[in-house]
Formats: C-alpha cells, sequence, structure tokens
C-alpha cells in the first residue's frame, strides 16, 4: 500500500506493515520529512527502482561499533537514504519495489523499548547525509488508506508484557483504528502518531486546524503547528496508569496497539485490564 509521496515518488510498504512518521526523537521526524517501517525481519525496496550508489558505514554516539547507511539513487537529482538495516545489497546493484534490502539491526541509536525497523528519507543526491534536510513527506496516501477511529477509549487489555514494554488492545474491540491512541481535536476523534510524553510531542494524524487535544474529557495538550500529515502537539499532562512508574506511552501507525512503557519491570500479565488517564 502507498503511504507517502515526494513529487513524483510513492513509497510503497506491505499491507499489514505497521510504520510511523513522528514516533521517534530523529529530527527528521519531527520535519515530516522521515518514515520508520516496522518490517518483521528483513527491509524491502519501498519505491519503483533505483540502483545501490554507497553503504556507508559510520559510528554511534552511544558505541565504538559502526552502523550502515545505505544510498540508493533514484534519478540524478535524489536518493533514498536508509538506516538500521544491514544490507544484503551491492553497491552498483539495480534493485525494484519489494526486492530485499537486508537485516534489521538493533541500533545503538536506539532506546531500550525501540523495535527495529527501518529508516527512510528521500534527500537531495548532493546532500544524503545529514539529519536534516530531506524532502517533505505528503502523507496524504496513509489518510486513504487507514480506518477511521470511532471514540476516545480509556480502558486496555494486556496483551503481551516483555522486558522492555507492554502491549494493550482497546477493550472496545469491535472495530480497528488506525494507531493505539485515539483522541479528540476540537469536535472531531483522530488517531495518534507519536511518543508521549518521552519524545516532546505527537501529531494527531489529519487533524488541519490548531485546538485543543483532549482524551476521554481531559485536556492533553494544545495544537502548536499544523503541518504535513496533522497537527503538531506538546503534551502538557502525562500518562498515568495505576500502580505503574510510566516513562510514557507510544503510538504508531497501522497498528491498533498501544505500547506502555514503565521505568521498571511490572507484574502485569496478558488479560489484565488497565485505565489510562492523564494528569499532572
Amino acid at each position: 500500500m502507498e503511504i507517502a509521496r515526494v513529487q513524483n515518488i510513492s513509497i510503497y510498504i506491505p499491507r499489514k506493515t505497521w510504520f510511523s512518521f513522528f514516533n521517534s526523537p530523529y529530527p527528521a521526524h519531527k520535519l515530516s520529512s522521515a518514515v520508520d517501517v516496522y518490517f518483521e525481519k528483513e527491509a524491502i525496496m519501498p519505491i519503483e527502482e533505483g540502483r545501490i550508489l554507497e553503504i556507508k558505514y559510520f559510528k554511534s554516539v552511544r558505541s565504538s561499533e559502526e552502523e550502515p547507511l545505505i544510498l540508493v539513487g533514484i534519478d540524478e537529482r535524489r536518493v533514498l537514504k536508509i538506516l538500521h538495516v544491514k544490507p544484503c545489497v551491492r553497491e552498483g546493484e539495480r534493485i525494484y519495489l519489494g526486492d530485499p534490502l537486508g537485516k534489521l539491526i538493533v541500533s545503538r541509536f536506539f532506546f531500550r523499548w525501540t523495535d527495529t525497523h527501518a529508516h527512510f528519507e528521500i534527500r537531495r543526491k548532493n546532500d544524503p547525509y545529514r539529519a536534516r534536510g530531506a524532502y517533505t513527506l505528503r502523507i496524504t496516501p496513509a489518510l486513504k488508506v487507514l480506518p477511521n477511529p470511532i471514540n476516545e477509549v480509556e480502558e486496555f487489555e494486556v496483551v503481551e508484557v516483555n522486558d522492555r514494554y507492554i502491549w494493550v488492545k482497546s477493550r472496545k474491540n469491535d472495530y480497528y483504528t488506525a494507531s493505539g491512541l485515539v483522541v479528540k481535536a476540537g469536535n472531531n476523534v483522530y488517531c495518534v502518531d507519536g511518543g508521549i510524553p518521552h519524545y516532546g510531542y505527537g501529531v494527531v494524524i489529519g487533524a488541519n486546524r490548531i485546538t485543543e487535544i483532549t482524551f476521554c474529557g481531559s485536556t492533553i495538550g494544545k495544537g502548536e503547528l499544523v503541518m504535513e500529515g496533522g497537527l503538531l502537539f506538546k503534551p502538557i499532562k502525562k500518562p498515568k496508569i495505576k500502580n505503574l512508574d510510566l516513562i510514557g506511552v507510544g503510538a504508531y501507525l497501522n497498528k491498533p496497539l498501544l505500547k506502555i512503557i514503565p521505568r521498571e519491570k511490572c507484574d502485569l500479565k496478558p488479560g489484565d485490564v488497565l485505565s489510562l488517564k492523564f494528569g499532572e
């Protein structure tokens, strides 16, 4: 399915794959110029075709280990930049939509709650490496393929517990939403893409005017900027779940589960019911 466009270039992913434009502290995401795609094991080519121009290794800020960066030439002016993928391709190779790019890796840039994913940007060929400067993604294709949310949900059921986070699902599971966190912007209901409050912002997908953001009657933030894809807001309240000290919650697109990130290991188990609120 098509999830974004840059000029005449479309970005495609498999229909059941989850992704995020904004759930990241990486600058390109806040500027709406990158997408993270959470493939199951192996990353695949997300655009029609290109040629591998360069495979470059660089040192992480958190480690002396080197990490790969793949550049795919699109045309004389533009390249596809790929991060967090151990390449199975070679420089000079011609590749096409759906071709394997390599295995997803656990990057040293990741936080402990981050799942493996491929990071994609489309950039100018003469400026391929920087953290900023990629083309802005047109996100409207994603809005056409994602289901519309129906209403906010405060009660969730635990689906999975591991050492890094907890996945929960809405207890009103008779409908499917585009992400695990549903809020109101003004009088309308939308899904959120973002990590709240640990990344400092979230985006209400599809909202197109500045207004207050509420969750089950509580104001959790105020919109600051209408941008490509939705309304960026900074949270003014923190997510709260009884008996849990939270770092935050994470919502992703094409993923109806909500990620709960506790500071310490907890004794929850699948089937437990949680009530999510936002407070000081």
